[in-house]
Order: C-alpha cells, then sequence, then structure tokens
C-alpha cells in the first residue's frame, strides 16, 4: 500500500463495527484476521485496578472496564496490548485483586493462536525483570502479548527496587518495560532510554517507554539534556531509520499545577523524531486531535510524513533538535473510569486501537461501554444569594439536594447502574454541611453518597498561597483535581515533600546526592517503606567504602577521611550532589579562613531556626497551613557545618537500625503499617536532627 499523504485530517464519525478491522483502510469483519504487514495495538492507561475493592457498589468498575479492553482486543485480533501506567492502584495491591488479574490476563492473552510479532532489540536490555518477551518463551502459549510501564501508583520500591508488575512479569502474563534508573547521582546521571523493536511482516516499530519518575526530579533531568535516546540501529531489513515508527509510552503530569516549572513534564521536551506519544497519569480523555465524543472516531490513514512542515530529524542531529517544537501527535486516553471524581474525568471515557502499516498509522477510538455514569458540576453559593440565606443551614441543604437531583435526574437512564454525582461547591462567604450526614439522603440512589459535595474557597486558598507555606501544595492539588490528574492528594504530598527538601537540605551535602534522598523519602512517605533512607544510606556507604578502598590510600587524620570521602562521594555524582567543599576542606590547612567576630544575638537567630525546622517536620503530616515557616531564611551553613550534616545523617540512621532490632525486626514480615506510627517516627527523628544540628 502506496503510504497516505491526508495528514491529520479525520473521518466523519461511526459505530466502532463500521471502521473494520482487516487492516490499513481495509472493511474485514469482526474478529478476522489482519494482513501480514499491518501491525494492531490497543491502547489504554490508568487501569487503577484494585481500586475501592471493599466498597458493595463500585470495587468491580476497574475490573469491568479493564476486561473490556482486552475483549475487545481479543476479539479483533490485536497483535498486542499497549498500557501506560497504573494498572493497580495500589503500590501493594492486594491478594485478591493479583488473582483476579492473572485470570483477566490468562482469559485474554493466553491462547494456540500464534503471534505474529518479533521482537528485534536487546531483550535483556528490554525486560530487566524477566531477561526476555513472554511470547518468545517456548514453555508459554501467548496469543497477544501485553507491554506495560510503572505509573506512580505501581511504581518500583524498596531496597530490590520492585513492584507488583514485576510479579505478573515474572508469572509470563505480561511484558514490563520502561523500568530505568538514574544512574551514577541525581544530577549528572544519565537516563538511558532503550526502545522495544517491533516488527510484524514488513513493518517495524520502535517502542520507547518511561515509567513513572518523580516530575521535579524528571524535570531537570530533561532541562539539562541528560536522557540518551537509543535510535534503532541500520540493518539489511530496515536500511533508514526512517523506516522505523516511533512511539513513546510516558506516565507524567502532562499540565502544570501551581507555580513550579518542575511540576509536570513539557511535551516540547520530547525528541521532534517522536511519531506519536501515548500519555499516561492524567484522567481526562484527550485522543490527538479528534475532540472525545458518544460514538467511535478515527483518523484517516496518515504517513509519517504527510502534512508535516517541518522536516525530520536526521540520525546526526537528534540531540539537537531534541529541544525544540513538537512534531509528533499526543494520545491522552484518561483513566478507564472515574477515579477522582474530578472534572476532567466526567468526559466520555475511550480506549484507542491503533493500526500500523510501514510508516502509516490509523488511531480508532473505541467508547468504553460498560463505565458508570458520572455527572459533574460547579457551583457558587454566592451567584444564589437570592435562594440560600447564609445564616440558615436548612435553606442551604435545601438548594443543595434539588441541586443533585436535577444531576441524577440528567444521568437517568443513561445505563442501569447507580450513577456519580460530584457537586463542586465554592462556599465563599457561607456555611457549610456535613457531607457524610447530607449523602445519606441519597443512599440507593447514586454510586458515591459520601463524597458527593465537594466545599473549596477558593478566595481563601489564594491568600494562604500568597503567604507561602503548605497553602501553594493544597492549590495545586485543587487545580489538579480539577483538570482530572491522576490524584489531587498525590500531588499534594509530593509538594510537601518537595518543600522538606528544600528547606532543610538547601545547600549540597557532602556524602549524598539530594535528588536521591529525596527518592527514599517519597518511598517512605507514599509507599510505607519504613527503611527507604536508612537502606538508601547504607547502600552509599558501602559504595564509598567501596570506592575508598580501592584506591589503597593510608590516611593519618580524620580529616583526610573526610576529604577522600567527599572526592569520592563527588566522582560517584558524577560531580553533583557532593558539595564542592572537599577540595576546600583539603586546602584548609594550607589558606586558614581569617577569624571574624560572631555577629551579636546569633543564638536568638539559632533558636528560631531550630523552631522553624521543628514546625516544619510537624506541618509533614498536617493539612493546616502554617505560612510564617518560609519567613525565615535560615543562615548558610560553613562547610564544617555543612559536614557534620552529613556525619548526623550516618549518625541518625544508625540510631534507626538500633531501634529496629530492639523492636524485634518491626519490618520482618507484617506489610499493614500504620501511616500515622510512619508520620509520628519520622517527625521524631526529623526534630533529633535538628537538635542535633543546634549542639553542633
Amino acid at each position: 500500500m502506496a503510504p497516505s499523504r491526508s495528514g491529520r485530517s479525520h473521518a466523519a464519525h461511526a459505530p466502532a463495527s463500521s471502521l473494520g478491522v482487516g487492516g490499513l483502510g481495509s472493511s474485514g469483519g469482526a474478529g478476522g484476521g489482519v494482513p501480514e504487514n499491518t501491525l494492531r495495538i490497543v491502547v489504554a492507561t490508568d487501569n487503577h485496578l484494585g481500586f475501592l475493592e471493599r466498597d458493595i457498589i463500585r470495587h468491580a468498575d476497574p475490573f469491568e472496564a479493564f476486561e473490556e479492553v482486552l475483549a475487545y482486543a481479543q476479539e479483533n485480533a490485536a497483535d498486542c496490548v499497549l498500557l501506560g501506567g497504573d494498572l493497580f492502584h495500589e503500590n501493594r495491591p492486594s491478594r485478591s485483586t493479583l488473582v483476579k488479574t492473572i485470570e483477566l490476563f490468562t482469559k485474554y492473552c493466553m491462547g494456540k493462536r500464534a503471534s505474529h510479532l518479533q521482537v528485534l532489540s536487546d531483550q535483556a536490555i528490554n525486560f530487566p525483570s524477566t531477561g526476555s518477551a513472554n511470547f518468545e518463551d517456548p514453555n508459554y502459549n501467548v496469543s497477544m502479548p501485553v507491554f506495560i510501564i510503572h505509573g506512580n501508583h505501581d511504581d518500583p520500591a524498596g531496597t530490590e527496587n520492585i513492584s507488583a508488575l514485576d510479579v505478573l512479569a515474572s508469572a509470563r502474563v505480561l511484558n514490563y518495560f520502561g523500568k530505568t534508573e538514574i544512574a551514577a547521582g541525581a544530577h549528572a546521571g544519565k537516563i538511558p532510554v532503550h526502545p522495544v523493536l517491533l516488527g510484524k511482516g514488513k513493518t517495524r516499530v520502535a517502542l520507547y517507554g518511561l515509567g513513572n519518575v518523580r516530575d521535579e526530579r524528571l524535570s531537570r533531568v530533561f532541562l539539562q539534556q541528560n536522557i540518551t535516546w537509543v535510535r534503532p540501529e541500520q540493518t539489511p531489513e530496515s536500511p533508514e531509520i526512517s523506516d522505523w515508527l516511533n512511539i513513546m509510552t510516558i506516565h507524567q503530569n502532562r499540565v502544570f499545577h501551581g507555580s513550579g516549572h518542575t511540576s509536570a513534564i513539557d511535551e516540547n521536551w520530547l525528541p521532534r523524531w517522536l511519531d506519536l506519544v501515548v500519555w499516561g497519569h492524567e484522567h481526562e480523555c484527550k485522543l490527538g486531535d479528534q475532540p472525545s465524543s458518544s460514538s467511535a472516531a478515527h483518523h484517516a490513514p496518515r504517513s509519517k510524513t504527510g502534512g508535516r512542515s517541518k522536516p525530520r530529524a536526521r540520525k546526526d542531529d537528534v540531540d539537537d533538535e531534541a529541544m525544540q517544537e513538537t512534531d509528533f501527535e499526543v494520545f491522552q486516553p484518561g483513566s478507564s473510569c472515574a477515579i477522582q471524581l474530578s472534572e476532567g474525568e466526567a468526559r466520555k471515557k475511550h480506549f484507542m486501537s491503533l493500526d500500523i502499516q510501514g510508516t502509516s498509522y490509523k488511531a480508532t477510538y473505541i467508547p468504553f461501554s460498560k463505565v458508570r455514569p458520572f455527572a459533574f458540576e460547579t457551583v457558587a453559593l454566592r451567584d444564589h444569594a437570592d435562594e440560600i440565606d447564609a445564616e440558615d443551614p436548612r435553606s442551604l441543604e435545601t438548594f443543595l439536594t434539588r441541586k443533585i437531583e436535577q444531576m441524577i435526574a440528567g444521568v437517568a437512564g443513561t445505563s442501569g447502574e447507580l450513577p456519580l454525582i460530584r457537586l463542586r461547591v465554592d462556599s465563599t462567604g457561607y456555611t457549610t454541611v456535613n457531607t457524610a450526614r447530607f449523602g445519606q439522603k441519597f443512599v440507593g440512589k447514586i454510586a458515591n453518597p459520601g463524597d458527593v459535595l465537594l466545599f473549596h474557597r477558593r478566595a481563601q486558598r489564594r491568600a494562604a498561597g500568597a503567604s507561602g507555606g503548605d497553602a501553594s501544595g493544597a492549590a495545586a492539588a485543587d487545580e489538579a483535581q480539577q483538570g482530572g490528574a491522576a490524584s489531587g492528594q498525590d500531588v499534594l504530598n509530593q509538594a510537601r515533600v518537595n518543600r522538606l527538601i528544600t528547606k532543610n537540605l538547601r545547600t549540597d551535602m557532602e556524602l549524598l546526592a539530594v535528588d536521591e534522598l529525596g527518592d527514599a523519602l517519597q518511598e517512605y512517605v507514599a509507599h510505607g517503606e519504613i527503611h527507604a533512607i536508612s537502606s538508601f544510606v547504607q547502600k552509599k556507604l558501602q559504595e564509598l567504602q567501596k570506592k575508598l578502598g580501592a584506591s589503597n590510600a593510608s590516611f593519618s587524620t580524620e580529616k583526610e577521611v573526610a576529604a577522600a570521602a567527599a572526592a569520592a562521594a563527588k566522582e560517584l555524582h558524577g560531580g553533583a550532589g557532593a558539595g564542592a567543599a572537599a577540595a576546600a576542606a583539603a586546602e584548609a590547612p594550607k589558606k586558614p579562613a581569617p577569624a571574624k567576630k560572631a555577629p551579636a544575638k546569633k543564638a536568638p537567630a539559632a533558636r528560631k531556626r531550630k523552631a522553624d525546622d521543628s514546625d516544619d517536620d510537624d506541618d509533614f503530616g498536617d493539612d493546616d497551613d502554617d505560612s510564617d515557616d518560609d519567613d525565615v531564611v535560615p543562615e548558610p551553613r560553613s562547610r564544617t557545618r555543612r559536614a557534620a550534616a552529613a556525619k548526623v545523617v550516618v549518625d541518625l540512621m544508625e540510631e534507626d537500625d538500633d531501634d529496629d532490632n530492639n523492636d524485634g525486626g518491626a519490618g520482618g514480615g507484617d506489610d499493614d503499617i500504620d501511616d500515622d506510627d510512619d508520620d509520628d517516627d519520622f517527625g521524631v527523628r526529623s526534630t533529633r536532627l535538628t537538635q542535633r544540628r543546634g549542639r553542633r
């Protein structure tokens, strides 16, 4: 088939059954075979299996939507399924969720139908969990392979960096790729992105994947251009690099929330030579240039060069073009069902079928038929002052009840299931009602009576945000929920972690990389890994000890040991993360700093800084805003004090290990850890660190 030159034109809307499954531009019947040169991929993201698994009404919603994706792929003879992260809602899914998930993969992806896909790249690099693709394992009959990256809900964690996806990959029910680590330190280390090279007939696809990384850290890696994009090598079968269709799968914030430029990943940071980008994490459904609709729609066949005004990047100028304006199409399927009940999630849900032949592709959008109906509206009470008495809560309750009943009537009859209703209420200047008690009126009428109302005070939120503190993080979380981000609470938690790192680690540390310590802190907070920080410190100490031992150097004083350790850490981190104090410390005896008279009233300032640091630790688990913390800027630490602070971290971790041993091995096998106790322990450890800094 000659390549199409139709560009980004769209065909008229049509039912999914009339789009044809016999290949690009064909009209084969449902369940028919796919031509040997056409590669069909079914795409979905953010399935969140296990979400509300104990809810009597909504526990089956994620599984029903996910089964619809797999059933469609099987019935339409898809060559593979591509999942864009957050397969599970919890980092540690329950045994029941794991069993149901494996049953679905076994039912729809295993069978006697032969797979015509070939992996043309190094499988040991692509699939580090297993070393090879499951459909090329002779011990398994895989008829429809599944390729998946991890999201922020099911990302790897712990000392062995393992996720639930590793478990499923080891069970050979899916192929887990895009699992990368930032090597050699947070700042200087590069992320190599190796594609999974797939071939079917004469069609070649380079499938790139990048599992979720903290937005703040990944943003810096992009801005510093520390990502290495590995391109396909020229072979006799594919002599030109342009013969490959390049698809990227990513799971990050796409919309910037708050004022920081590191709260999301800009599309312009991705290389221009990509052809398609499948974007996970954002729950709002946005599929390419085609707006969402109640019926399926599809792109007309499109070639790599058709309709493009900008030239393709050549192999030798990929790095120069990587940071310029995008020249690819972004598909954002969104979540399979409503998770956060945000405004973006109220739009029609779709998944996608992608037919690729040579360098042309066609995207078909399939609306979910089993998704529970969801209605979302926003109301400002000040706009209804004539209906509501600000001093009478009963008039407010009457108004809200009438509004909810109107929303229920609007979705009545669209499905046999109870609908989801969310009313976002701007209550500025008015009182509120108890949401749980209010929702009891609608038991048996809607699926979410407990959280049908969402109150907020926009004016107060802006005022609090202007003064600093956690209010800015809360505002970002609120904005994220409006836009359909994966979780407003996730955004808020990450903002708090970033704030802790910024306030307490303002200067470079001598032995530890700040970003890597931030990742360990994120694991401690988000995933309940109580040994994440101590394991990180022990790992870095072992690396330093190995580095120093290999040098065969001898030291006569503690100062020489400290200088050598700092230099080794600087080398391990590529010149970043370890402060520049190492070289200065070595020259300290030759160039002693002139003595300076201590400034007056230094002790009160130190006490104030100490009190502020303690307040920061207390705010970590508290939603209340404390805007006064950001008003006090700590004094810059000297090199000696910074080295002492690094030593305090080591001492602190050793004490933490001793406490764990005295407790009889708290992490010995009970995963049900009380999050409140973890937060309290964190506050105690942070307070100890602050006290030790004050004494030193």
